[in-house]
């Protein structure tokens, strides 16, 4: 009698964000585009967010000191300081580019349990992955061309969002089972707002105005990114992460491109070059190995 894999929930949690994930680079650079700055549309995503789960999270005091900072680092580094980059890189390349190179995800934090907290892996095939998505990178940067331009400077600022989802993941890895998955959430939405009030009052109060936030090309996506892409898809990625793991989890962010290729060219009308899907292909390959490199430690 064939048993149906208990794990199958997460699996679909992960999927199902995965899909929303790949689609958010479009509407992140339909919003930037229509006028909001990076920093509004982090402001206002989040402020959406955390005023959601204020209605259905049930624990709002403090927890242990390390466990608070230990909340504000997922917070920092999932949260503002990942999408100041990534919405910094939308502004400077492609929606496909970055989420091309944000699919390296996985890539980044093996190289992390690696190098930094010592964890096994089977070198030849970590470095064989590295090298095929530097590769792949490469074809999608260059986009043929093979020649430095002012892009470059958007790609490198999706390297460092990817990296920080990479800590973010290892940090959630080790909270995540301490509390629940929507307490982590409401908690990252409030330390990522926390992160940019600074920001926000030192920023052109002139440009929240409600005739410009309130058109329908931003609202729509803002309401988008803030409600089913922040609260629902953290709070699902935040319960596969529990379910299954930090890597396995991942490995659904090499459905990112794909989804993000597509979406782009249907909406906002963004070309698929050969060297654009070719560095695609060698992108997805080379994480998948990398993620093949791992060595499971009997305890």
């Amino acid at each position: 009698m064939s048993h149906v894999n208990p794990k199958y929930k997460y699996h679909s949690l992960a999927i199902f964000t995965a899909f929303v994930w790949g689609t958010t680079f479009v509407a992140s650079k339909m919003i930037l585009d229509s006028g909001l700055s990076a920093l509004q549309t982090m402001f206002f995503r989040f402020l959406i967010g955390f005023c959601c789960t204020l209605i259905f999270v049930k624990r709002f005091g403090f927890v242990s000191l390390t466990d608070e900072l230990l909340l504000a680092a997922t917070g920092i580094f999932g949260g503002s300081l990942y999408f100041f980059f990534e919405y910094s890189a939308l502004l400077k390349t492609t929606a496909v580019n970055v989420g091309l190179i944000c699919s390296t995800v996985p890539l980044q934090t093996a190289l992390i349990e690696v190098f930094v907290l010592k964890r096994k892996r089977k070198f030849w095939l970590m470095i064989s992955g590295l090298l095929l998505s530097l590769l792949g990178v490469i074809f999608v940067v260059t986009n043929g061309d093979f020649k430095f331009k002012i892009s470059l400077v958007g790609d490198i600022l999706a390297v460092l969002a990817s990296a920080c989802w990479s800590v973010y993941s290892l940090l959630l890895q080790k909270i995540g089972r301490k509390y629940s998955e929507l307490f982590i959430t409401n908690r990252l939405f409030l330390y990522s707002i926390l992160s940019l009030i600074p920001f926000v009052l030192l920023s052109d109060w002139t440009a929240f105005s409600s005739d410009k936030i309130l058109r329908t090309e931003i609202v729509m996506p803002l309401f988008y990114l803030g409600l089913v892409a922040s609260l629902l898809c953290m709070w699902f990625w935040n319960k596969a992460i529990n379910g299954l793991g930090v890597f396995v989890t991942n490995n659904y962010l090499y459905m990112l491109p794909l989804i993000t290729m597509i979406t782009s060219h249907l909406i906002i009308e963004e070309p698929i070059s050969v060297y654009t899907f070719s560095g695609a292909i060698m992108i997805m390959a080379g994480v998948w190995l990398a993620d093949k490199s791992s060595v499971e430690i009997k305890e």
